[in-house]
Formats: structure tokens, sequence, C-alpha cells
């Protein structure tokens, strides 16, 4: 069947089992995670003042034919909104994107996230226990006892 998301990448068919159901329509994971993220930064720019069509058009351009990094543009977004930094459209987020500051912050914001899934035990190497081996110590031969 059809993916219902119109800038669908991934060949445009997608299997019942492999799929998300929203309402009616049938979405590849990959095509509603970009939907969900898409609405979330549309409600976000727009809360703060911007053109609902310029919102659309900006993010169907920088996520559908750019292919940004959808958690990085969600992170400067919510950096942008709250240190409340000067945004008059929403292309301003891409200049915004390129700041090194903000690489930073979401440099910071990755590793923080990455160290607590692996306290959670969310992130292994292998399905196998790694096992430690021991060398056998051997006595130095000033410690033997000579019989």
């Amino acid at each position: 069947m059809k993916c219902g998301y119109n800038n669908c990448k991934l060949g445009g068919q997608v299997e019942k089992e492999d799929s998300v159901k929203i309402g009616g329509r049938y979405y590849h994971k990959e095509c509603e995670n970009k939907k969900v993220i898409k609405s979330e930064c549309s409600d976000k720019l727009i809360s703060i003042g911007m053109i609902p069509k310029l919102v659309g058009i900006f993010l169907k351009k920088i996520v559908d034919d750019e292919g940004v990094d959808l958690d990085y543009l969600q992170f400067t977004i919510d950096y942008i909104i709250l240190h409340k930094l000067k945004l008059t459209n929403p292309y301003g987020v891409k200049y915004y994107m390129g700041d090194y500051k903000i690489k930073a912050e979401y440099d910071k914001y990755l590793a923080k996230k990455i160290s607590a899934d692996i306290n959670k035990g969310m992130i292994w190497e292998s399905e196998e226990s790694t096992q430690f081996t021991r060398p056998q110590q051997q006595i130095p031969s000033y410690l033997k006892i000579l019989k």
C-alpha cells in the first residue's frame, strides 16, 4: 500500500506489517517520525509568531529536500525559544544551526543522552557478555621453597 507521507523517500510503498497506522493511512516508521517532528517544530515556530505557510515551506525544504538531522533541528528551535534569540523569519533557524555555540551545546546534550542510555543498560555492543580471564600468576623464583 502507499505511504501516507507526501515526501516519502523510501519508494512510496509500505508493507502492512512494517507500517504505522495513523487514522486511515499507513506510514513507514521513518516517515511517521519525520511527520511528528515536523508538526512539533511547526507548532513551536508558529507559537513565536511565524507565518504558518512560510514555516511549512521552510520545514519541507530543510527536512525533506536537504535531509537535516531532525534531532538537531528540534534542539536548535528549542534553544532559540529558551534563550529568546532574535528570530524574525523561519529561515533564520538554518542560520542558528550553523552557530558553533549551539553545536557545542548539542554535543553536550548528545553526550548526556548517550551516557543516560548506557546507565539504563540500553546500549550493548553484543548479546553475549564479555568474559575476562586472569592470566595464571606465577610465583617468582625467589619465593619458591626448595625441597
